[in-house]
């Protein structure tokens, strides 16, 4: 119905501007045709071609797409990093070298999709041509990384110890639709290293949050 009143309404403005033609003895062109026609008249013409073929159908999302003016908004997908990382240089005459502990906020926006956390460790065995088992057993050190993620309210919605590379090289957690608000995420470890040996303990920590924005 619509196409049909399309049709008819260029179909009589064509024919009025032919008859003025006529009258001014001048030759129809395209360009006498005002822009506010042109669309309208192309349309007119598709379903004439249409309506003569075998097939006689008429994709109205492409005409959509073609012809009417394309919104002025669209979506897109926004990403927030939270990054924690560290590397252990140990120093016997200072205990707080062996330990690392930290915490971020991490807000989620209106509209979230989801929160992904990666977490990175490197904590393997010490080279064996040295005996830290003694050294170790002197400074208590836990050689571990505890990941913790909190929800807008205070209650913990994940916690999780990393203590050797082979059981937590590389590992994601994702949550989906999260609640909206400042989620924390607190990080507690303790680790050793020094350039003597050419190692050290260390980890990397990486929060990405994603959400959708109209613009």
């Amino acid at each position: 119905m619509v196409l049909g009143a399309i049709f008819l309404w260029s179909t009589i403005e064509v024919g009025s501007i032919l008859q003025r033609g006529k009258t001014s003895e001048t030759v129809l062109s395209w360009k006498m045709i005002p822009c506010v026609m042109k669309k309208p008249l192309v349309l007119a013409i598709l379903v004439i071609l249409v309506s003569t073929s075998s097939a006689g159908c008429l994709s109205l999302e492409w005409v959509r797409s073609s012809f009417l003016p394309a919104s002025p908004f669209q979506t897109i997908v926004l990403e927030n990093y939270t990054n924690i990382s560290y590397t252990f240089n140990t120093n016997p005459d200072n205990p707080d070298s062996l330990v690392f502990n930290t915490a971020r906020d991490v807000v989620v926006p209106e509209d979230p999709l989801h929160i992904d956390v990666r977490v990175m460790v490197q904590i393997d065995n010490l080279p064996t041509a040295i005996d830290f088992s003694e050294v170790l057993e002197m400074l208590g050190v836990e050689r571990e990384v505890n990941v913790s993620l909190f929800k807008p309210d205070g209650r913990a919605f994940f916690s999780k110890v990393y203590n050797t590379t082979t059981a937590h090289p590389d590992q994601w957690v994702k949550i989906p639709s999260p609640e909206t608000g400042t989620w924390r995420i607190v990080v507690k470890s303790e680790g050793v290293g020094h350039s003597s040996i050419s190692y050290h303990d260390n980890f990397s920590i990486v929060v990405v949050v994603r959400a959708e924005r109209i613009v």
